[in-house]
């Protein structure tokens, strides 16, 4: 029978989502007592499936999740779930809201509540737990007046009564889940798909551009993009990206190649049919689709034009750099250094599939003009000093 496991214990949010998840299915779910549990459970077979909470529309992604994704487990997004989220507080029947000592839950929901919190219950401290639902089974083990806030379905759960249905401060609170499995579902070339990858850059500037431009230039759209610490030295970073689109639709299958090429450690979390449908089509006029019409190919060459007006000019504005550093020296050409130009810009074109010969030939082109940019700009400069030395007039 399908196990799916989710955080735990019964009442939680992610019960919830695991059971709209399941559906019509026959099926189980487990509660787990860590997310971390929910992972090695699917990495070694206890579950077929687990479900985490990876974002929420109030206090964003959580990071527990993306850095275990991003860490030791290999493991495939296998599908999402959005759950409207509603933060009711509940106590033990007979308590009044005015006593109140503390509030327990998860720290996503306090946080989802904080500004309630301070203004309805200014002298109740906020405690942490592992989730919702323990929250609510910690309040109803104790005769302190204690409170708890989760989904009113953990109030029934666990002989809570509701007293304030919803403390969260935004009233279109929502968290999304990903479905995890060992293995990806099959790439179906069909639209209303997401795919999420996680990568790596090389610390240069505009790495992250390059890799957005790939994106760009498809007119794929990105749904989401989080940045979480590498773990390794200070100032590494991995970056996850969510976009419209599956690996078996011919143009996110060239943005991933171009992707792979741009970083580091690239991985493929998978393709997986979006929750919600609506305004996903809209890769179908956007995306690879449209740019195989003339007029979509236009645009993708259009934007590439640009893109390479844009790197001539920052070109030319180093080359000004390196004429006036040029003023005590004899001599302007280095044939030695164009050499090893040309040698490097052949290997870049032919890694990158590209005609080595047009590219030397660009190249060439480009030297020849820095060289006279180089010329025009010394001969200027020496003819401003001969100007400064002639005697004034008294």
């Amino acid at each position: 029978m399908h196990k799916i496991g989710y955080l735990g214990p019964r009442g939680t949010f992610s019960e919830e989502a695991a059971l709209r998840h399941l559906g019509e299915r026959k099926g189980e779910t487990a509660g787990c007592s860590s997310i971390e549990e929910i992972f090695s459970g699917v990495a070694e077979g206890r579950f077929d499936e687990g479900i985490v909470p990876v974002e929420n529309s109030t206090e964003g992604s959580v990071g527990a999740v993306l850095d275990l994704l991003a860490g030791p487990f290999n493991l495939a997004v296998r599908g999402e779930v959005l759950l409207p989220v509603c933060q009711s507080l509940m106590v033990r029947p007979g308590t009044r809201l005015d006593q109140v000592e503390k509030v327990f839950s998860h720290s996503q929901a306090l946080a989802q509540c904080s500004r309630f919190l301070r203004r309805e219950l200014p002298g109740a401290l906020p405690v942490e737990c592992s989730s919702t639902a323990a929250a609510a089974a910690k309040v109803a083990g104790s005769s302190r007046p204690w409170a708890a806030l989760g989904p009113a379905r953990a109030a029934a759960v666990y002989g809570l009564q509701v007293v304030v249905p919803a403390a969260n401060d935004y009233p279109d609170n929502a968290t999304r889940f990903w479905v995890l499995g060992r293995e990806q579902v099959p790439c179906a070339a069909a639209h209303g798909y997401k795919t999420s990858i996680i990568f790596g850059l090389q610390d240069r500037p505009g790495a992250l551009y390059a890799v957005l431009r790939e994106f760009a230039l498809r007119g794929i759209n990105l749904t989401r993009i989080e940045s979480r610490p590498a773990k390794k030295n200070l100032g590494d970073y991995v970056f996850f990206i969510d976009f419209l689109g599956s690996q078996g639709q011919p143009g996110v299958q060239e943005v991933l190649g171009g992707v792979a090429s741009l970083t580091v450690g690239l991985k493929i979390l998978g393709s997986y049919p979006a929750w919600n449908c609506a305004g996903t089509d809209a890769l179908a006029s956007g995306g690879r689709e449209a740019s195989l019409t003339l007029a979509g190919l236009r645009r993708e060459l259009d934007a590439v034009d640009a893109r390479i007006a844009e790197l001539l000019a920052q070109r030319t504005r180093l080359i000004d750099r390196v004429a006036s550093l040029k003023q005590n020296e004899g001599n302007i050409r280095d044939p030695l250094r164009e050499e090893q130009i040309l040698s490097r810009v052949r290997q870049l074109s032919l890694t990158a599939g590209g005609d080595t010969e047009l590219a030397e030939e660009v190249w060439r082109v480009i030297l020849r003009h820095s060289v006279r940019r180089q010329a025009s700009r010394l001969a200027s400069g020496a003819a401003g000093n001969r100007q400064q030395a002639l005697p004034q007039a008294p």
